[in-house]
Parts: C-alpha cells; structure tokens; sequence
C-alpha cells in the first residue's frame, strides 16, 4: 500500500526485501532492494541486497555487493564475515581467508567472525588453509561469547574437533548442535551427514557451490 502511494518511497522497497527475504523469496527481495538503491543507494541496502543474492547463491554479486559496502563502511566486521563466507562457497580460498582474517583483526571479541574464520580453518578443501587447533580455539572462543546457545557456532566447534582428529569431541558437539537445531524445526541433511562422517573418523569439508 504504501509503495501504491508512493512508487519512489525506498524506505518501503527496503523494508519489503527484508521481509521477502525471511521467507526465502530472494529473487522478489532482490528487486525490492534493487529499486530501493534505485532511489536512495544506501550502504545498509547494498547489504540487504549482498544477503539475498548470497543465500541466492549468485555469489559473484553478492560480492560485488559487499565490495560497495565496504567502500562505504570499512571497518565494519559483519562485512568481511559474511563477504568472506561468499568467497568460501565460491572456491575463492584466499579471498576467502583473507575477508574472515579481517573480521577478526577489526574485532577479536566477534562471536560471528571468530565462527566464521574457525569454520573456514576447519573445513577448507584446501589443505594449507586448515589449522584444526586455531580452529578449535577461535570456536570455543566464539561459542563462550555466545553462551553456548548458538547451534551453528557449536557445530563449528564439532567440525574443528574433527579437522584436530579428535572425533569423540567432534560426535558429542555435533550431537549438542543438532539437539539444539532441532528445538526449532527439522534438522539439516547436512548436519546429519556431518555427525556420520565424525562417527566414520572423518572429517568435513566445505563445499563450493558454482557461481550465478
């Protein structure tokens, strides 16, 4: 209604593809931050838009997305993290390393980026990138910060137990994460695919998705 009374109002396109993009219609989210940035381009809307194209896994412009943000605002830590974390389902490695690296230069204490870097030491296809102890430290680190109520920061810590070789740890975080992810609707296939992997002595590793 209120765009009905005013086509250009972009407060209200911005706010239409926050909303689409909860309920997983990102292509409709990102025609809504797309005319929104149309009429008033604004950093916080580069982002909306960089989030749905990444969960729409069009990577190439999610980065691009973030690269506007962070010209923007470059010291912001979130940027980097998830920037980075589009640079890890691309297969960008270094890019990738480099963005998480960043994060937590720019703020040792974030929860998301300590995950973030831990997740990418732990499960990056690229053996001269993982390091299962760093990874082991950061997300224990990250999920005390977090109070341990996080799931996906307790199964990064799993995953890192697992890169470590220690897949007793691994099995038990995985199960606890699971437990938890659970309480709020099915359990991912890929977690469950995770705890097996633990149980058979073996390790996760990410997986690039192509480019769109």
């Amino acid at each position: 209604m209120a765009i009905g009374l005013n086509p250009k109002y972009a407060d209200a396109y911005h706010n239409r593809g926050i909303y689409y993009s909860e309920i997983g219609e990102f292509d409709k989210a990102i025609a809504d931050f797309s005319q929104a940035i149309r009429f008033n381009p604004r950093s916080m809307t580069f982002h909306g838009r960089a989030v749905a194209y990444k969960d729409a896994e069009k990577f190439e412009k999610a980065i691009a997305d973030y690269d506007r943000v962070i010209r923007i605002t470059p010291k912001d830590t979130n940027d980097y993290a998830v920037r980075g974390s589009a640079y890890l389902k691309k297969g960008n490695y270094k890019a990738a390393v480099s963005d998480f690296e960043k994060a937590v230069q720019l703020s040792p204490s974030n929860a998301s980026a300590l995950s973030g870097l831990a997740w990418f030491r732990a499960t990056c296809p690229d053996a001269s990138l993982r390091n299962g102890k760093e990874a082991i430290r950061m997300s224990m680190r990250a999920c005390e910060l977090m109070g341990w109520k996080e799931p996906g920061a307790i199964s990064t810590l799993a995953a890192a137990y697992a890169e470590a070789g220690d897949f007793n740890q691994a099995v038990k975080y995985q199960l606890q994460a699971s437990n938890m992810a659970s309480e709020y609707g099915p359990v991912l296939k890929e977690e469950r695919e995770r705890l097996t992997l633990y149980r058979d002595h073996k390790p996760w590793r990410s997986k690039p998705l192509s480019a769109r």
